[in-house]
């Protein structure tokens, strides 16, 4: 068995985010909206966490690892773009030196979505009357990215020769359970407009362009390493 924990802290100055204008005197707004929010220096705050590793090799051939970490701000506050709580485990077994098989799992807690992505947060008649005209959301938006679960498989074989060359054929399957699921848009700016020939329904609401980024199903991968 082995264990290891960290824990770290640090500080931010100047740091830089999406928030509404303070002064439209200064920065005018714009007539579609420009300036509404823009990027600015909104001051100081600290991170901190911990993680925790874990690996027991429960018998010659089988390892097990795991880990987990816990991100936080200052008061115990969530950070936006980024899950609080991570946990991964995997499970390598090789079978006589040849064969290797690992399966892993990953879990990522809810992400909180910034107050500017309005995708992930319940509608209201102010923020439509914001917007200029209805918009589309998440099915049930809190406010945070749901969490998921993902599972990927690896096997290889080793040692393998012919004419002096050493081949490792190797199959790599992401995304086992073919789980649906996005991460949170990162990119400000308006990505409103309206219902038309062109866009006949409103997918990306005020705020974030995209509001969310689909990521793959499950995938398969055929991979052989040579060495000469």
């Amino acid at each position: 068995m082995n264990f290891r924990g960290n824990f770290y802290y640090s500080g931010i100055n100047n740091n830089i985010e999406v928030l509404p204008n303070p002064d439209t005197l200064i920065v005018p707004i714009g007539p579609n909206g420009e300036k509404e929010t823009y990027y600015q220096n909104s001051g100081s705050f600290h991170i901190g966490g911990a993680s925790v590793f874990a690996d027991f090799q429960l018998f010659k051939m089988m390892i097990v690892s795991m880990n987990y970490s816990y991100t936080m701000r200052d008061k115990w506050q969530e950070i936006d773009n980024i899950a609080m709580n991570k946990f991964n485990i995997a499970v390598n077994y090789n079978l006589k030196g040849t064969y290797n098989f690992n399966l892993r799992a990953n879990y990522t807690g809810k992400v909180k979505a910034p107050l500017t992505n309005l995708y992930f947060h319940p509608k209201t008649a102010q923020s439509i009357a914001k917007v200029g005209y209805d918009y589309m959301t998440e099915d049930m938006p809190d406010g945070y990215l749901e969490s998921k679960v993902l599972l990927n498989f690896t096997f290889t074989v080793k040692n393998l020769f012919w004419k002096g060359i050493m081949f490792e054929p190797q199959l790599i399957v992401r995304n086992l359970l073919n789980t649906q699921y996005a991460t949170i848009g990162r990119q400000a700016g308006s990505g409103t407009r309206p219902v038309d020939a062109i866009q006949p329904s409103i997918f990306n609401p005020e705020g974030y362009i995209p509001a969310y980024h689909p990521q793959a199903g499950r995938t398969w991968y055929l991979r052989l390493k040579m060495t000469f």
